[in-house]
């Protein structure tokens, strides 16, 4: 009997700039093969460069999520898996890496505290900018499982989080933070989601909350009857969409149009009891939600 042999499996959407494609490289699920970052030729297909996470002949390090390519065109951000759980060299596990486009060089990193654990970087980096000492600074920002979205100064990742802020409870057993954040860049507004949390006293399923891009302090914050797992979107209309991704036989399973200005529910979009994992796409008037058993549904919009 041949034991099956798994090669790698595609979790992130591909990031495309300046002709270059990018696109991560992880496991099923679990840390079974080498992590990292491919670069292919937008017009060929032809593989160009590789970032590995962990050394040659070592797991783990999976880039489940997107990388986030900066507007200059210079840099790449990238948010890592944990390592090898049996003890194998970390390398770049559990960590946000800046590398340099084309070449994939890795520039600079910051490493979470969490070795041994299945704290993965789940979440795609999410670039934004925050006001601080008077000064526009660029910003990245990416959610563990741990429960806690960490924000850095993308020059100066290696100095720490500029910031971190609690926004679940941690995996397995109290939540989850999988989603990317929304950068609202014309009103210069962030909002993260996650799984099971506090709000007000109360203990909710998930939530999704504006938070000050300079200090991580909440805005607002709305607790919602289930677990968020995947990234919500925003469209012009400042209506934001969260998709509930959650099989307790008591939860919601929904996607919730929430109000960006006040956090207030606009709407609940039945999904027919069906999860929802995937980032709800909206597209002129209407909003795509592709769900766990039942298809892609398109829900007309009136607002």
């Amino acid at each position: 009997m041949v034991s099956p042999q798994e090669d790698g499996h595609n979790w992130s959407s591909p990031t495309v700039m300046d002709g270059r494609v990018y696109v991560g490289v992880a496991s099923h699920c679990k840390s079974t093969v080498r992590g990292g970052v491919k670069e292919y030729d937008q017009a060929t297909g032809r593989l160009l460069e590789t970032y590995w996470t962990v050394p040659k002949g070592v797991i783990g390090g999976s880039v489940w999520s997107s990388v986030a390519a900066a507007s200059n065109g210079k840099s790449i951000f990238v948010s890592t898996g944990n390592g090898d759980l049996n003890g194998g060299d970390p390398g770049d596990s559990f960590s946000v890496v800046r590398l340099k486009a084309r070449t994939l060089t890795k520039e600079d990193i910051w490493t979470a505290p969490l070795e041994g654990t299945d704290l993965d970087f789940g979440a795609s980096p999410t670039l934004f900018s925050a006001r601080i000492n008077d000064e526009t600074t660029p910003m990245v920002g990416a959610c563990n499982k741990n429960g806690r979205f960490y924000a850095f100064r993308q020059k100066n990742l290696s100095a720490g989080p500029a910031w971190e802020v609690e926004v679940s409870g941690k995996w397995p057993n109290d939540g989850n933070c999988l989603g990317a954040a929304i950068w609202d860049s014309d009103r210069e507004r962030l909002f993260v989601s996650g799984a099971q949390t506090t709000v007000d006293g109360k203990s909710h399923r998930g939530s999704i909350r504006e938070v000050n891009p300079a200090t991580g302090a909440f805005l607002w914050e709305l607790g919602l009857p289930g677990v968020v797992w995947g990234s919500p979107s925003m469209n012009g209309n400042n209506i934001i969409a969260v998709p509930s991704f959650d099989t307790d036989p008591s939860a919601e399973r929904a996607v919730w149009l929430i109000d960006a200005n006040d956090g207030s529910m606009v709407e609940t979009l039945d999904t027919a009891d069906n999860p929802v994992f995937s980032q709800p796409v909206f597209a002129d008037n209407y909003l795509f939600v592709a769900t766990v058993g039942g298809g892609l549904i398109a829900y007309k919009l009136e607002f």
